[in-house]
């Protein structure tokens, strides 16, 4: 049986769980209590999902504690614990690839994304 890591959790990191896993029923104690649980299966490394743009956003200095197709972007303490600073799933967007998709969202929305629809027959 494997060991359970012992971690703490910034708030963020339960934020994005809730979200990235469609947990948003749940309350900040009721997520971070089923995230503190998933450590017992995790796994400390990068993930091979893991693209560079995503891996870059989080810096080098940082490891990975995954479980399937989430990963918690962590650091390491001295008394050898984990901070878990965010969490990320595969198949989501790197944080370049989602500005440049909401840049994109801003132009349909706006008045000449409207116009060139219109004139493209949309």
């Amino acid at each position: 049986m494997q060991t359970k890591l012992k971690v703490g959790i910034v708030p963020h990191a339960v934020e994005r769980y809730q979200q990235r896993l469609n947990k948003e029923h749940l309350t900040m104690n009721q997520a971070k209590r089923e995230i503190e649980a998933l450590m017992e299966y995790g796994a400390v490394g990068r993930p091979e999902w893991l693209n560079e743009a995503r891996e870059n956003s989080y810096g080098r200095n940082h490891t990975y504690i995954t479980v399937d197709d989430v990963a918690f972007p962590a650091r390491k303490t001295g008394t050898g614990a984990f901070i878990l600073l965010s969490c990320i799933t595969k198949g989501s967007l790197s944080p370049q690839r989602r500005k440049a998709k909401n840049k994109y969202s801003h132009i349909k929305r706006s008045k000449r994304g409207a116009g060139l629809r219109r004139a493209q027959g949309r």
